[in-house]
């Protein structure tokens, strides 16, 4: 006769085992005839797993991967042109600043009210200002300004002694920072002169 049993072994159920009972010389004898094999036994666990362990599980690589995901986004984005309230800890200053004439000739020194973001705004109607950083800037670094307007207005900037615009500035409104990548700029470059055209404000130049 063959009959199967099961194993409790460490809090575990093992098996089914199957057994065949006979008789020999008038004695009951038993003979194992078959049961699971390593592989069976982890096919069973595999199984056996509970499900709520399995979706929490997921549920947190899923979790993981959004994060991931976000942080790549925000490194991306923040290597792309972009305008907003604030600046990064990266910064290039100004060591000089002075409003032109219409001939660029010097006609007042600047610097005070457009080094810092103070709240000290600088009007500004047709007029050049002449910028210098306290190091060259190259085609990777920008020049940013903390500015506002009311009217249309628009502003150009030069490398000192070119007559080519490399970025411009279009209608500047609400008060916050504008940014422009000097992409185009072909020689690393100090001093620019931007051409202010029509009616603004400006509170800070920099290079965030």
């Amino acid at each position: 006769m063959v009959y199967k049993k099961y194993i409790k072994k460490n809090g575990k159920t093992y098996g089914p085992y199957y057994y065949e009972s006979y008789r020999e010389n008038g004695r009951v004898k038993t003979k194992f005839i078959k049961g699971p094999t390593k592989k069976d036994k982890i096919k069973s666990k595999i199984s056996q797993a509970n499900p709520k362990i399995i979706v929490k599980t997921l549920s947190s690589i899923f979790l993981i991967l959004i994060i991931l995901g976000l942080f790549i986004t925000i490194a991306l984005y923040s290597n792309q042109e972009t305008t907003g309230h604030s600046i990064n800890n990266n910064q290039i200053k100004i060591i000089k600043a002075e409003l032109l004439n219409q001939n660029k000739e010097p006609i007042e020194n600047i610097f005070q009210l457009v080094s810092e973001k103070d709240d000290k705004w600088l009007p500004i109607n047709n007029s050049y200002l002449r910028i210098t950083f306290e190091q060259p800037l190259n085609s990777r670094n920008d020049i940013s300004l903390f500015a506002r307007s009311s009217t249309q207005n628009k502003i150009e900037a030069y490398p000192l002694n070119s007559n080519t615009p490399i970025i411009i500035f279009n209608n500047i409104s609400e008060e916050k920072y504008y940014k422009k990548y000097l992409t185009n700029l072909k020689t690393p470059t100090s001093t620019f002169d931007l051409k202010i055209t029509g009616n603004l404000e400006i509170d800070h130049i920099i290079d965030p």
